[in-house]
């Protein structure tokens, strides 16, 4: 994904209920923000409560997007977090969400 034209992934459960049952991966070059709504539409975004709190730029262009560097992921932590939940349709256990 690239990180200035348009970084968003999104998996929908239900195509008719946009915004509910679903996992959001936006960043690129790197960094990646993961976060997954439940069928109320309440947020939720996985976070490494023990990593460093400097703000990195996820999304460059447009409206743009920055976060907390534990509240970001590579790329190997990203590809674990969307293909747990393409297989579950829930969040990875094996990561903090707040």
């Amino acid at each position: 994904m690239d990180n200035y034209e348009k970084p968003l992934l999104d998996l929908l459960q239900d195509k008719d209920n946009p915004g509910a049952n679903q996992l959001s991966v936006t960043g690129g070059d790197g960094v990646f923000h993961v976060q997954i709504a439940d069928g109320q539409m309440n947020w939720r975004q996985a976070f490494n409560p023990n990593g460093p709190h400097d703000i990195v730029q996820v999304w460059l262009s447009d409206q743009g997007f920055a976060a907390p560097r534990n509240w970001t992921w590579a790329i190997d932590d990203t590809i674990a977090l969307v293909r747990y939940y393409y297989q579950h349709g829930t969040p990875n256990p094996d990561y903090d969400w707040l």
